[in-house]
This record gives structure tokens, sequence and C-alpha cells, in this order.
């Protein structure tokens, strides 16, 4: 894992994960030695203990699961994380029950096609990647 540019990472996001990250995201990606991106994660709206998290990815790699939860853990200070994702993302569901998240509320009709938001809180002693 290097690090790539905030401002790379940041329209990598539009274009993959069709999400605009606000001005105040921090990143963290992993990326081939080419320099291509093949998963990178926000956090945004901290507010300790919590820190929202966005994830575009291909597939994230383990290492970079670890380098997020001593981000959120201890550079941050924060106890819990929460993650949103459209009901219809079955990968993102799967990815979820692996992190050890659990639901925490639904928006019904969050999305412009109606598909509702699922909300998603994982806490820092339930992260199964915390070496």
């Amino acid at each position: 894992m290097i690090i790539a540019e905030p401002r790379e990472i940041r329209a990598w996001f539009r274009v993959k994960g069709k999400f605009n990250p606000p001005s105040d995201a921090t990143f963290l990606a992993s990326v081939t030695p080419d320099r291509k991106i093949t998963g990178a994660l926000a956090f945004h709206g901290y507010e300790k203990p919590n820190v929202e998290i966005s994830a575009a990815a291909h597939a994230i790699p383990r290492a970079l699961l670890r380098a997020a939860y001593r981000y959120v853990t201890v550079q941050l200070g924060c106890t819990r994380a929460t993650f949103r994702t459209r009901a219809d993302n079955v990968p993102a569901h799967a990815a979820m029950r692996r992190l050890n998240a659990r639901v925490e509320g639904e928006l019904d009709r969050f999305y412009p096609d109606g598909c509702k938001q699922i909300i998603y809180g994982l806490m820092k002693e339930d992260f199964p990647f915390n070496g």
C-alpha cells in the first residue's frame, strides 16, 4: 500500500463509488505498484467518538482495513464508525457482516430511485482486524 494524492482518490470516489466525498474528508487507499487505486476509504463527519466511513473498491485488502482501524481508533480516538449503503448493494452488506458491523437503521426512499439506505455501526471492540 502506498499513498495516492487526495485529489486522485477523491476523483476515483466520484467515478467508482458514485460519491463525492465532503471537503473535510481524509483518505486511505490501496494502490498497485503502478499507482492504480484498487480500493479507497473516505473518513468524514468526524465527531468524537464517531466517524463516518465511505468505501469504493474492487476489493479492500486486510492491510487497508488494519490501517483504517489504527487511523480511527488511535489517531482520531474514536470508539465507533458509521457506514451507509444502499439496500440493494449486496457486496457491501456482505462486507459489513464480515466486519461485525450491526444494522442501526434504515432510511426509506433515500436515493433518487427510491432505494432505501441502510446504516451500519461498527464498534472498536467488534472490529475483526484490529491487529
